[in-house]
């Protein structure tokens, strides 16, 4: 039975299911009703002068004050639904746990991606609950997870209370080092690289679609290449826009279920002559990164869960058995993601997007239909 299903059966009743629990993007310990500040902007709150360092960043004035009005709306809406009975009970938390969102009906974010994905990281891969994220900050954050702001939060959570609005799917995955599964349930990507930013990072990759025969010796099974290059991006189709798109990879339907690789500046003088480059393309089940390195780390959903790794750990990458449930709206970022895809691959027509399999600059030239 879905979310919203259990939601307009048991308000039917008396007593109304719990339905929400709140993450924000500041570090302060708040209680139920309690407005939050930043820690270091508290005179906005205070209505003292502002300080002289501060007032050098417009920018972020703006966006402390968006995130403290945005948290202020959803507390005082999820609060009056609370006092009419519409639900049950709220819980406002800094810090998501899988406790949390084992009790919870719906997890509302409020702050940007950066809030979304790391409270992502406490939903389990075989968890229902869903997630609406909250843009707190729409001028200074992208906010391509979230699909609701302090202006619309009202009107949206009413439609997920109603039942107009039906929660979407995103496909996640699970990375293991050696067979062990690593923690978190990745959201976006996961690099792996040499610990230092400025160290070449070296390894052999076996596997994946950009692999050919021609690509390295097929000893050991499967395609092997040793390669030396900067790191390689694994991502899921969320995460298909971020980084490894910048690194020359192909932008997927968010409902697609494969992972993708993209290798980081591969030194292409170090590969056996002759042989293709294997630069990226979409995992296959022999797909293993092996490290040869004696010290290296790989990156979970950015730098706040890094796995240190040893010469000869492998690594291995699965989609979860179960997607994320999420809320998005017409406007969000499913909608800019498409767009996103479309545009590519109308230039890609027109012959002015690199394939991803393919290790060349990209070359920006005038389409005779210009």
């Amino acid at each position: 039975m879905s979310l919203i299903d259990r939601i307009l059966r048991v308000q039917d009743q008396s007593s109304a299911p719990s339905i929400t629990s709140t993450t924000t993007s500041t570090g302060t310990t708040t209680t139920p009703g309690q407005i939050i500040a930043h820690p270091s902007l508290d005179t906005l709150a205070s209505g003292q002068p502002i300080p002289t360092d501060l007032t050098t960043d417009v920018t972020a004035l703006r966006a402390a004050r968006e995130h403290r009005e945005t948290v202020n709306t959803v507390q005082t809406t999820c609060q009056a639904l609370v006092e009419t009975r519409a639900i049950s009970e709220l819980r406002v938390v800094e810090h998501l746990s899988p406790t949390d969102v084992e009790w919870a009906d719906l997890v509302v974010t409020v702050g940007g991606d950066g809030t979304f994905i790391r409270a992502s990281h406490s939903v389990d891969e075989l968890s229902t609950t869903p997630l609406l994220g909250v843009n707190s900050s729409p001028s200074s954050s992208f906010g391509f997870y979230t699909c609701a702001t302090s202006a619309t939060f009202g009107s949206t959570l009413q439609s997920v209370l109603s039942g107009a609005l039906s929660p979407h799917t995103l496909h996640r995955m699970r990375a293991y080092i050696n067979h062990q599964p690593a923690a978190p349930v990745v959201l976006n990507e996961a690099l792996f690289s040499a610990t230092s930013p400025a160290a070449s990072s070296r390894y052999i990759l076996t596997g994946g679609t950009g692999a050919t025969p021609d690509s390295s010796s097929t000893s050991g099974g499967g395609h092997r290449q040793f390669q030396c290059s900067s790191g390689v991006w694994i991502s899921t189709a969320g995460g298909s826009t971020a980084a490894i798109h910048s690194a020359g990879g192909r932008i997927q339907p968010l409902g697609d279920t494969r992972l993708q690789y993209r290798v980081r500046e591969l030194f292409k003088l170090a590969l056996p002559s002759p042989a293709t480059p294997n630069v990226g393309g979409y995992l296959t089940d022999d797909f293993v990164i092996t490290s040869r390195m004696r010290e290296a780390h790989l990156f979970l959903d950015g730098c706040f869960h890094p796995q240190s790794l040893r010469f000869g750990d492998r690594l291995t990458f699965k989609p979860t058995p179960q997607p994320l449930r999420y809320f998005v709206t017409s406007g969000g970022g499913q909608r800019q993601h498409e767009r996103l895809r479309l545009s590519k691959q109308r230039l890609g027509r027109r012959g002015l997007e690199d394939d991803p399999n393919t290790e060349s600059d990209l070359v920006v030239t005038k389409s005779s239909d210009s």
